[in-house]
């Protein structure tokens, strides 16, 4: 289909929402039209069609897209969900590369073969105070289904390690074709071990729950969240810089300390706290692996100075400059500032004159 004499540029049935209004076109007006395409694939239809241009114009800007379930009952219903999540008008609704809606398609369709629905999407409330920690598992599927799912972590419910690298190393990419910023937080939970040590296997994984809802909620619309290793939590944010994430990050912990974690059953309360450490694309690592790694640093330094957050590039920068520009580095050695005093007394001073001094020293 070739855009015709006078049209806009691009064709109308496949155009993003942004195209039409004149504004910025990323890599998530493509997700756009391609979910238009696989729409129109997978149904025979297209999710916006109209005979004048106007009209089809304006549906994409205004009209969601039926569920191609309507039109074709056979396709999965996380296929369903995915293609309906890049057809957003939102662009950041949308899946951040065609990896990322790869993985969400095929997981689903792998899903379905194993007798999975994609009913594994989390729509939670907040508690009006303090987090509890209860002994049913908030998801609605089984941790044997839900193990089936490669993005999804089967304790929390939250993003794995592997789909938070992916994504991050997309970060990346589009990082550097638009020359924005992307920042990470990684959460440790502090004396996690004698937690399990003093509570119980059982509650530990509880809390690791609690904690992940309980970011996922906070930083929800400002990153994407997912678990990494052990007791860390991952938090990427798309274009922003390290000292932005840093501020969020510190609020995120001041929140924190309002919280106290409560075992439904018992008792038991725990203060949960965490060290967090700051990486930034551009600066601290040129793939998701080595920006991990810096945060990863920056976490244990925290933990280690009890400082809670921890950037390694800002501190290093900082340490840098202060070397740079103290008294004794700028004006020279302390030596040969008593030598030049002496000189200064000697000779000029008894012949009452104003003198200015130049040179390497000062």
């Amino acid at each position: 289909r070739l855009t015709k004499t006078g049209y806009l540029v691009g064709t109308p049935h496949y155009m993003s929402p942004e195209q039409i209004r004149e504004q910025e076109i990323t890599l998530k007006s493509d997700i756009y039209s391609l979910g238009v395409i696989i729409y129109e694939m997978l149904t025979g239809c297209l999710p916006f069609n109209s005979d004048n241009v106007i009209d089809l114009l304006l549906a994409h800007l205004e009209n969601s897209a039926k569920s191609m379930r309507d039109l074709a009952p056979n396709v999965p219903i996380g296929v369903d969900e995915a293609i309906l999540r890049a057809l957003s008008k939102d662009p950041s609704k949308r899946q951040v590369s065609a990896r990322e809606l790869y993985q969400e398609v095929y997981s689903s369709i792998r899903g379905e073969i194993s007798g999975v629905t994609s009913e594994h999407l989390r729509h939670r409330t907040t508690p009006s105070t303090g987090m509890h920690l209860q002994q049913n598992a908030r998801s609605t599927l089984s941790k044997a289904k839900r193990a089936n799912l490669m993005v999804y972590d089967t304790l929390t419910g939250l993003y794995n390690n592997v789909f938070m690298n992916l994504r991050l190393d997309n970060e990346i990419v589009e990082s550097r074709a638009s020359g924005d910023r992307t920042a990470i937080l990684l959460f440790g939970i502090d004396g996690f071990k004698n937690i399990n040590q003093r509570h119980g296997f059982v509650v530990g994984d509880l809390v690791l729950k609690e904690v992940g809802i309980w970011l996922e909620q906070t930083l929800e619309e400002k990153a994407v969240v997912g678990r990494y290793r052990g007791d860390e939590f991952i938090a990427i944010f798309s274009k922003t810089e390290g000292k932005t994430a840093m501020q969020q990050g510190q609020e995120v912990l001041e929140l924190m300390k309002q919280e106290t974690l409560k075992v439904e059953g018992t008792n038991s309360q725990i203060q949960v706290n965490c060290s967090v450490g700051v990486a930034q694309f551009p600066g601290d690592g040129e793939n998701a692996t080595e920006l991990v790694e810096q945060a990863y640093l920056g976490m244990r330094q925290a933990k280690t100075q009890g400082v809670k957050i921890y950037w390694l590039k800002q501190v290093q920068t900082l340490t840098s400059l202060t070397a740079s520009y103290s008294f004794d580095n700028f004006v020279g050695r302390k030596a040969e500032l008593e030598k030049l005093e002496r000189e200064f007394d000697r000779i000029l001073t008894s012949q009452g004159r104003t003198v200015c001094i130049i040179g390497d020293t000062g």
